[in-house]
Order: structure tokens, then C-alpha cells, then sequence
């Protein structure tokens, strides 16, 4: 029972842990995106 237990708990871990790195990486994705289309408006302006 303890082993199963314990085996509950890590796998909410594991599935926290993934959704914090999920999360974070979809935030750098959407900054890089924001960062590159805010320098192709600069060049299309300037342009």
C-alpha cells in the first residue's frame, strides 16, 4: 500500500513538474514570437 502510495505522489510531481515546464516554455515561445515580429514591423516601417 505504502509503495503505491508513494508511487501516487510521484507521479503529481512528475505531472506538476511538466506542466511548470510546459507553461515556461510556451511564455518563451510567445516572447521570441513577440521579439521577432515587433523588429519586422521596425524594418517594414523604416523600409
Amino acid at each position: 500500500m505504502a509503495g503505491a502510495v508513494r508511487f501516487d505522489f510521484q507521479g503529481y510531481y512528475m505531472m506538476a513538474a511538466m506542466h511548470a515546464g510546459i507553461c515556461l516554455l510556451l511564455g518563451v515561445l510567445v516572447w521570441l514570437f513577440l521579439k521577432g515580429t515587433k523588429k519586422l514591423r521596425e524594418k517594414i516601417a523604416v523600409g
